[in-house]
């Protein structure tokens, strides 16, 4: 038997730290190119200032349509699927962070279908 392992890195959805990031390029972009920027990325931007709000970031509406969507259902299925009919014990670990739940969640469900 080999000691050899396979590690299997999947990355979360987008979050809202993220869609705050976004928010911040379109201002400076917008200040670059001198015209002004949208007061909605104005204010998403500032959030960025709250620096625990950072640290664990919710889901944001294009993560969660990520996550119900074709990527996470399907490729995480099949990621499942390969390790039962390899006869392979699965084991994921996730931080403990709200921006993996979701993904954590599609995992659970496809691995607990499957060896039923």
């Amino acid at each position: 038997m080999s000691d050899l392992k396979t590690l299997y890195l999947i990355r979360h959805a987008e979050s809202l730290e993220n869609e705050r990031i976004g928010c911040l390029q379109r201002s400076l972009s917008d200040v670059g190119r001198l015209s002004l920027p949208r007061m909605s990325d104005l204010r998403r931007s500032v959030e960025l200032l709250n620096v625990p709000a950072q640290v664990d970031s919710d889901v944001s509406s294009v993560g969660w349509d990520q996550v119900r969507g074709h990527w996470r259902g399907v490729r995480l299925g099949v990621l499942c699927s390969s390790f039962v009919q390899s006869g392979l014990s699965i084991s994921f670990v996730f931080a403990s962070l709200a921006l993996t739940k979701p993904t954590t969640i599609i995992l659970q469900i496809n691995a607990h279908r499957l060896t039923k």
